[in-house]
């Protein structure tokens, strides 16, 4: 499987993620605020690690990739009017668990928007999982992330 299925789902208090970036672990943390388990876990070639709850809703995910590695120097837009809700992976994504996708990091320092792709896929629609970290799709599949105020 080259791409992770997912699924939109109303908005709730685990799928509602907030980043945040730690200097000293060079880690992009987005998570959400709720005290849920995380028994599924799937990841990108050890770059991007997804925590998922038990209803497979994505709780968590982590970028391992240090900030001085991000493409600086993109000119990137926060999207305006984008629906709300939780991401929910696909069964078949659990089962797989790794997955080997291509990597992109734009960033914009200058408007602290950083756009994380992977995948070859071009998104053509978004959902909004918080003010700050909004989901990039394609035909029900996970193709990246936009994040801010981290």
């Amino acid at each position: 499987m080259s791409a992770i299925g997912v699924s939109c789902g109303r908005l709730t208090r685990e799928g509602q993620l907030k980043p945040s970036y730690d200097p000293d672990a060079d880690l992009l943390a987005v998570t959400s605020e709720s005290d849920s388990d995380w028994p599924y876990g799937i990841d990108i070639d050890g770059n991007i690690v997804f925590d998922l709850n038990a209803s497979r809703v994505l709780a968590n995910f982590d970028l391992h990739v240090a900030q001085r590695l991000w493409q600086k120097g993109a000119t990137l837009d926060w999207p305006e009017g984008v629906p709300t809700g939780s991401l929910i992976f696909a069964e078949a994504a659990l089962q797989q668990k790794s997955f080997s996708l291509p990597l992109r990091l734009p960033y914009d320092p200058d408007h602290g928007i950083l756009r994380i792709e992977f995948g070859t896929m071009k998104a053509s629609e978004s959902l909004a999982l918080s003010d700050s970290c909004v989901a990039l799709l394609s035909n029900g599949y996970l193709v990246g992330f936009l994040i801010r105020h981290f």
